[in-house]
């Protein structure tokens, strides 16, 4: 009866182990790429344009939080009264870093820095969209847009664009 309980006790704490090491923060990757310099943001997938009805009138939140190991928190909080009315879902409709919405003060944006690590934050009526990313400079000098993940290591490798 002893054994039953081991064996038991040891499945499950192996399938809460496993839970956890794969639930994420959000519900889909968001893109991340470089526009004149500067980050921009989208979601990468076909986005209603009736949000549901437990989200209507939620609006569109972005922030921008540092995972560096030795200056963590928040550099640029935004929120939308109203979702935009062309919807931030390709690159041509991305939503730069540093955008001020009119409705809420939020926070103003902070200078971002080469090789640290930031947790972008996409909520509201559109879902709920994250990703971990850097920016990085390749051996010419140019920046680009690498892979970091949520213990704040910052990558060499591009950061992909998730498919639609």
């Amino acid at each position: 009866m002893n054994m039953i309980r081991v064996i038991l006790a040891c499945a499950l704490a192996l399938i809460a182990s496993y839970s956890r090491a794969t639930s994420k923060l959000y519900n889909a990757e968001a893109a991340v790429i470089l526009k004149n310099g500067s980050p921009c943001f989208y979601i990468p997938y076909e986005i209603s344009n009736n949000p549901a009805v437990y989200s209507d009138g939620k609006g569109l939140q972005l922030s921008l939080f540092s995972a560096s190991q030795t200056n963590p928190g928040y550099v640029w909080k935004t929120w939308f009264k109203q979702r935009p009315a062309k919807l931030p879902n390709t690159p041509e409709s991305c939503i730069p870093y540093g955008t001020m919405s009119k409705d809420w003060k939020g926070m103003q944006p902070k200078a971002l820095a080469m090789a640290s690590s930031y947790q972008l934050e996409i909520g509201g009526e559109l879902g709920s969209y994250g990703a971990f990313f850097c920016i990085q400079k390749d051996k010419s000098g140019a920046s680009y847009i690498a892979k970091s993940d949520h213990k704040g290591t910052c990558s060499t490798s591009p950061l992909p664009t998730p498919s639609r």
